[in-house]
């Protein structure tokens, strides 16, 4: 039973081809190291400093937001940052009540706003008999992005 499923795993998914070396994604498994030693700095500095502002750094979440930046061109991340640094800093500093009430509401209306616009969008340009090509400056000749090859 055993060796059926281990004969199983490697052709469904060769492992020897992902995590060598010599791999193509070789260069990925740098980032294991990384992860496992970037707390540590931040550790001992805000164990060192306990009422400082390292005891808020969180290297995991940064990671995490991080790889859920979507790539391309810098305006996602330009308004993310926008909208985080007004909700969670000055309305939490300034108008902390509202922001206890509404900040929850807040980011479940955007989630869903950003679900309906999806299917709106696929709704109007795509399903339409097969959708129709969208051709502007930023996907036609030198100036297509490497998100839409």
């Amino acid at each position: 039973m055993y060796t059926r499923c281990k004969c199983f795993l490697q052709f469904a998914l060769p492992l020897d081809f992902l995590t060598s070396i010599i791999s193509r994604y070789g260069n990925l498994l740098w980032f294991f190291v990384i992860g496992g030693l970037a707390p540590v700095p931040f550790y001992f500095l805000a164990h060192h400093f306990p009422l400082s502002f390292w005891r808020y750094i969180n290297v995991p979440v940064f990671f995490a937001s991080v790889g859920s930046v979507a790539v391309g061109s810098g305006l996602p991340i330009s308004s993310w940052v926008v909208v985080g640094f007004i909700f969670n800093y000055y309305i939490c500093h300034f108008h902390f009540r509202w922001w206890m009430r509404y900040n929850y509401i807040l980011s479940a209306a955007l989630d869903a706003g950003v679900a309906l616009s999806a299917v709106l969008i696929f709704f109007s340009v795509q399903y339409p008999k097969g959708g129709f090509k969208i051709e502007w400056w930023g996907n036609t000749g030198k100036n297509r992005v490497l998100t839409s090859k």
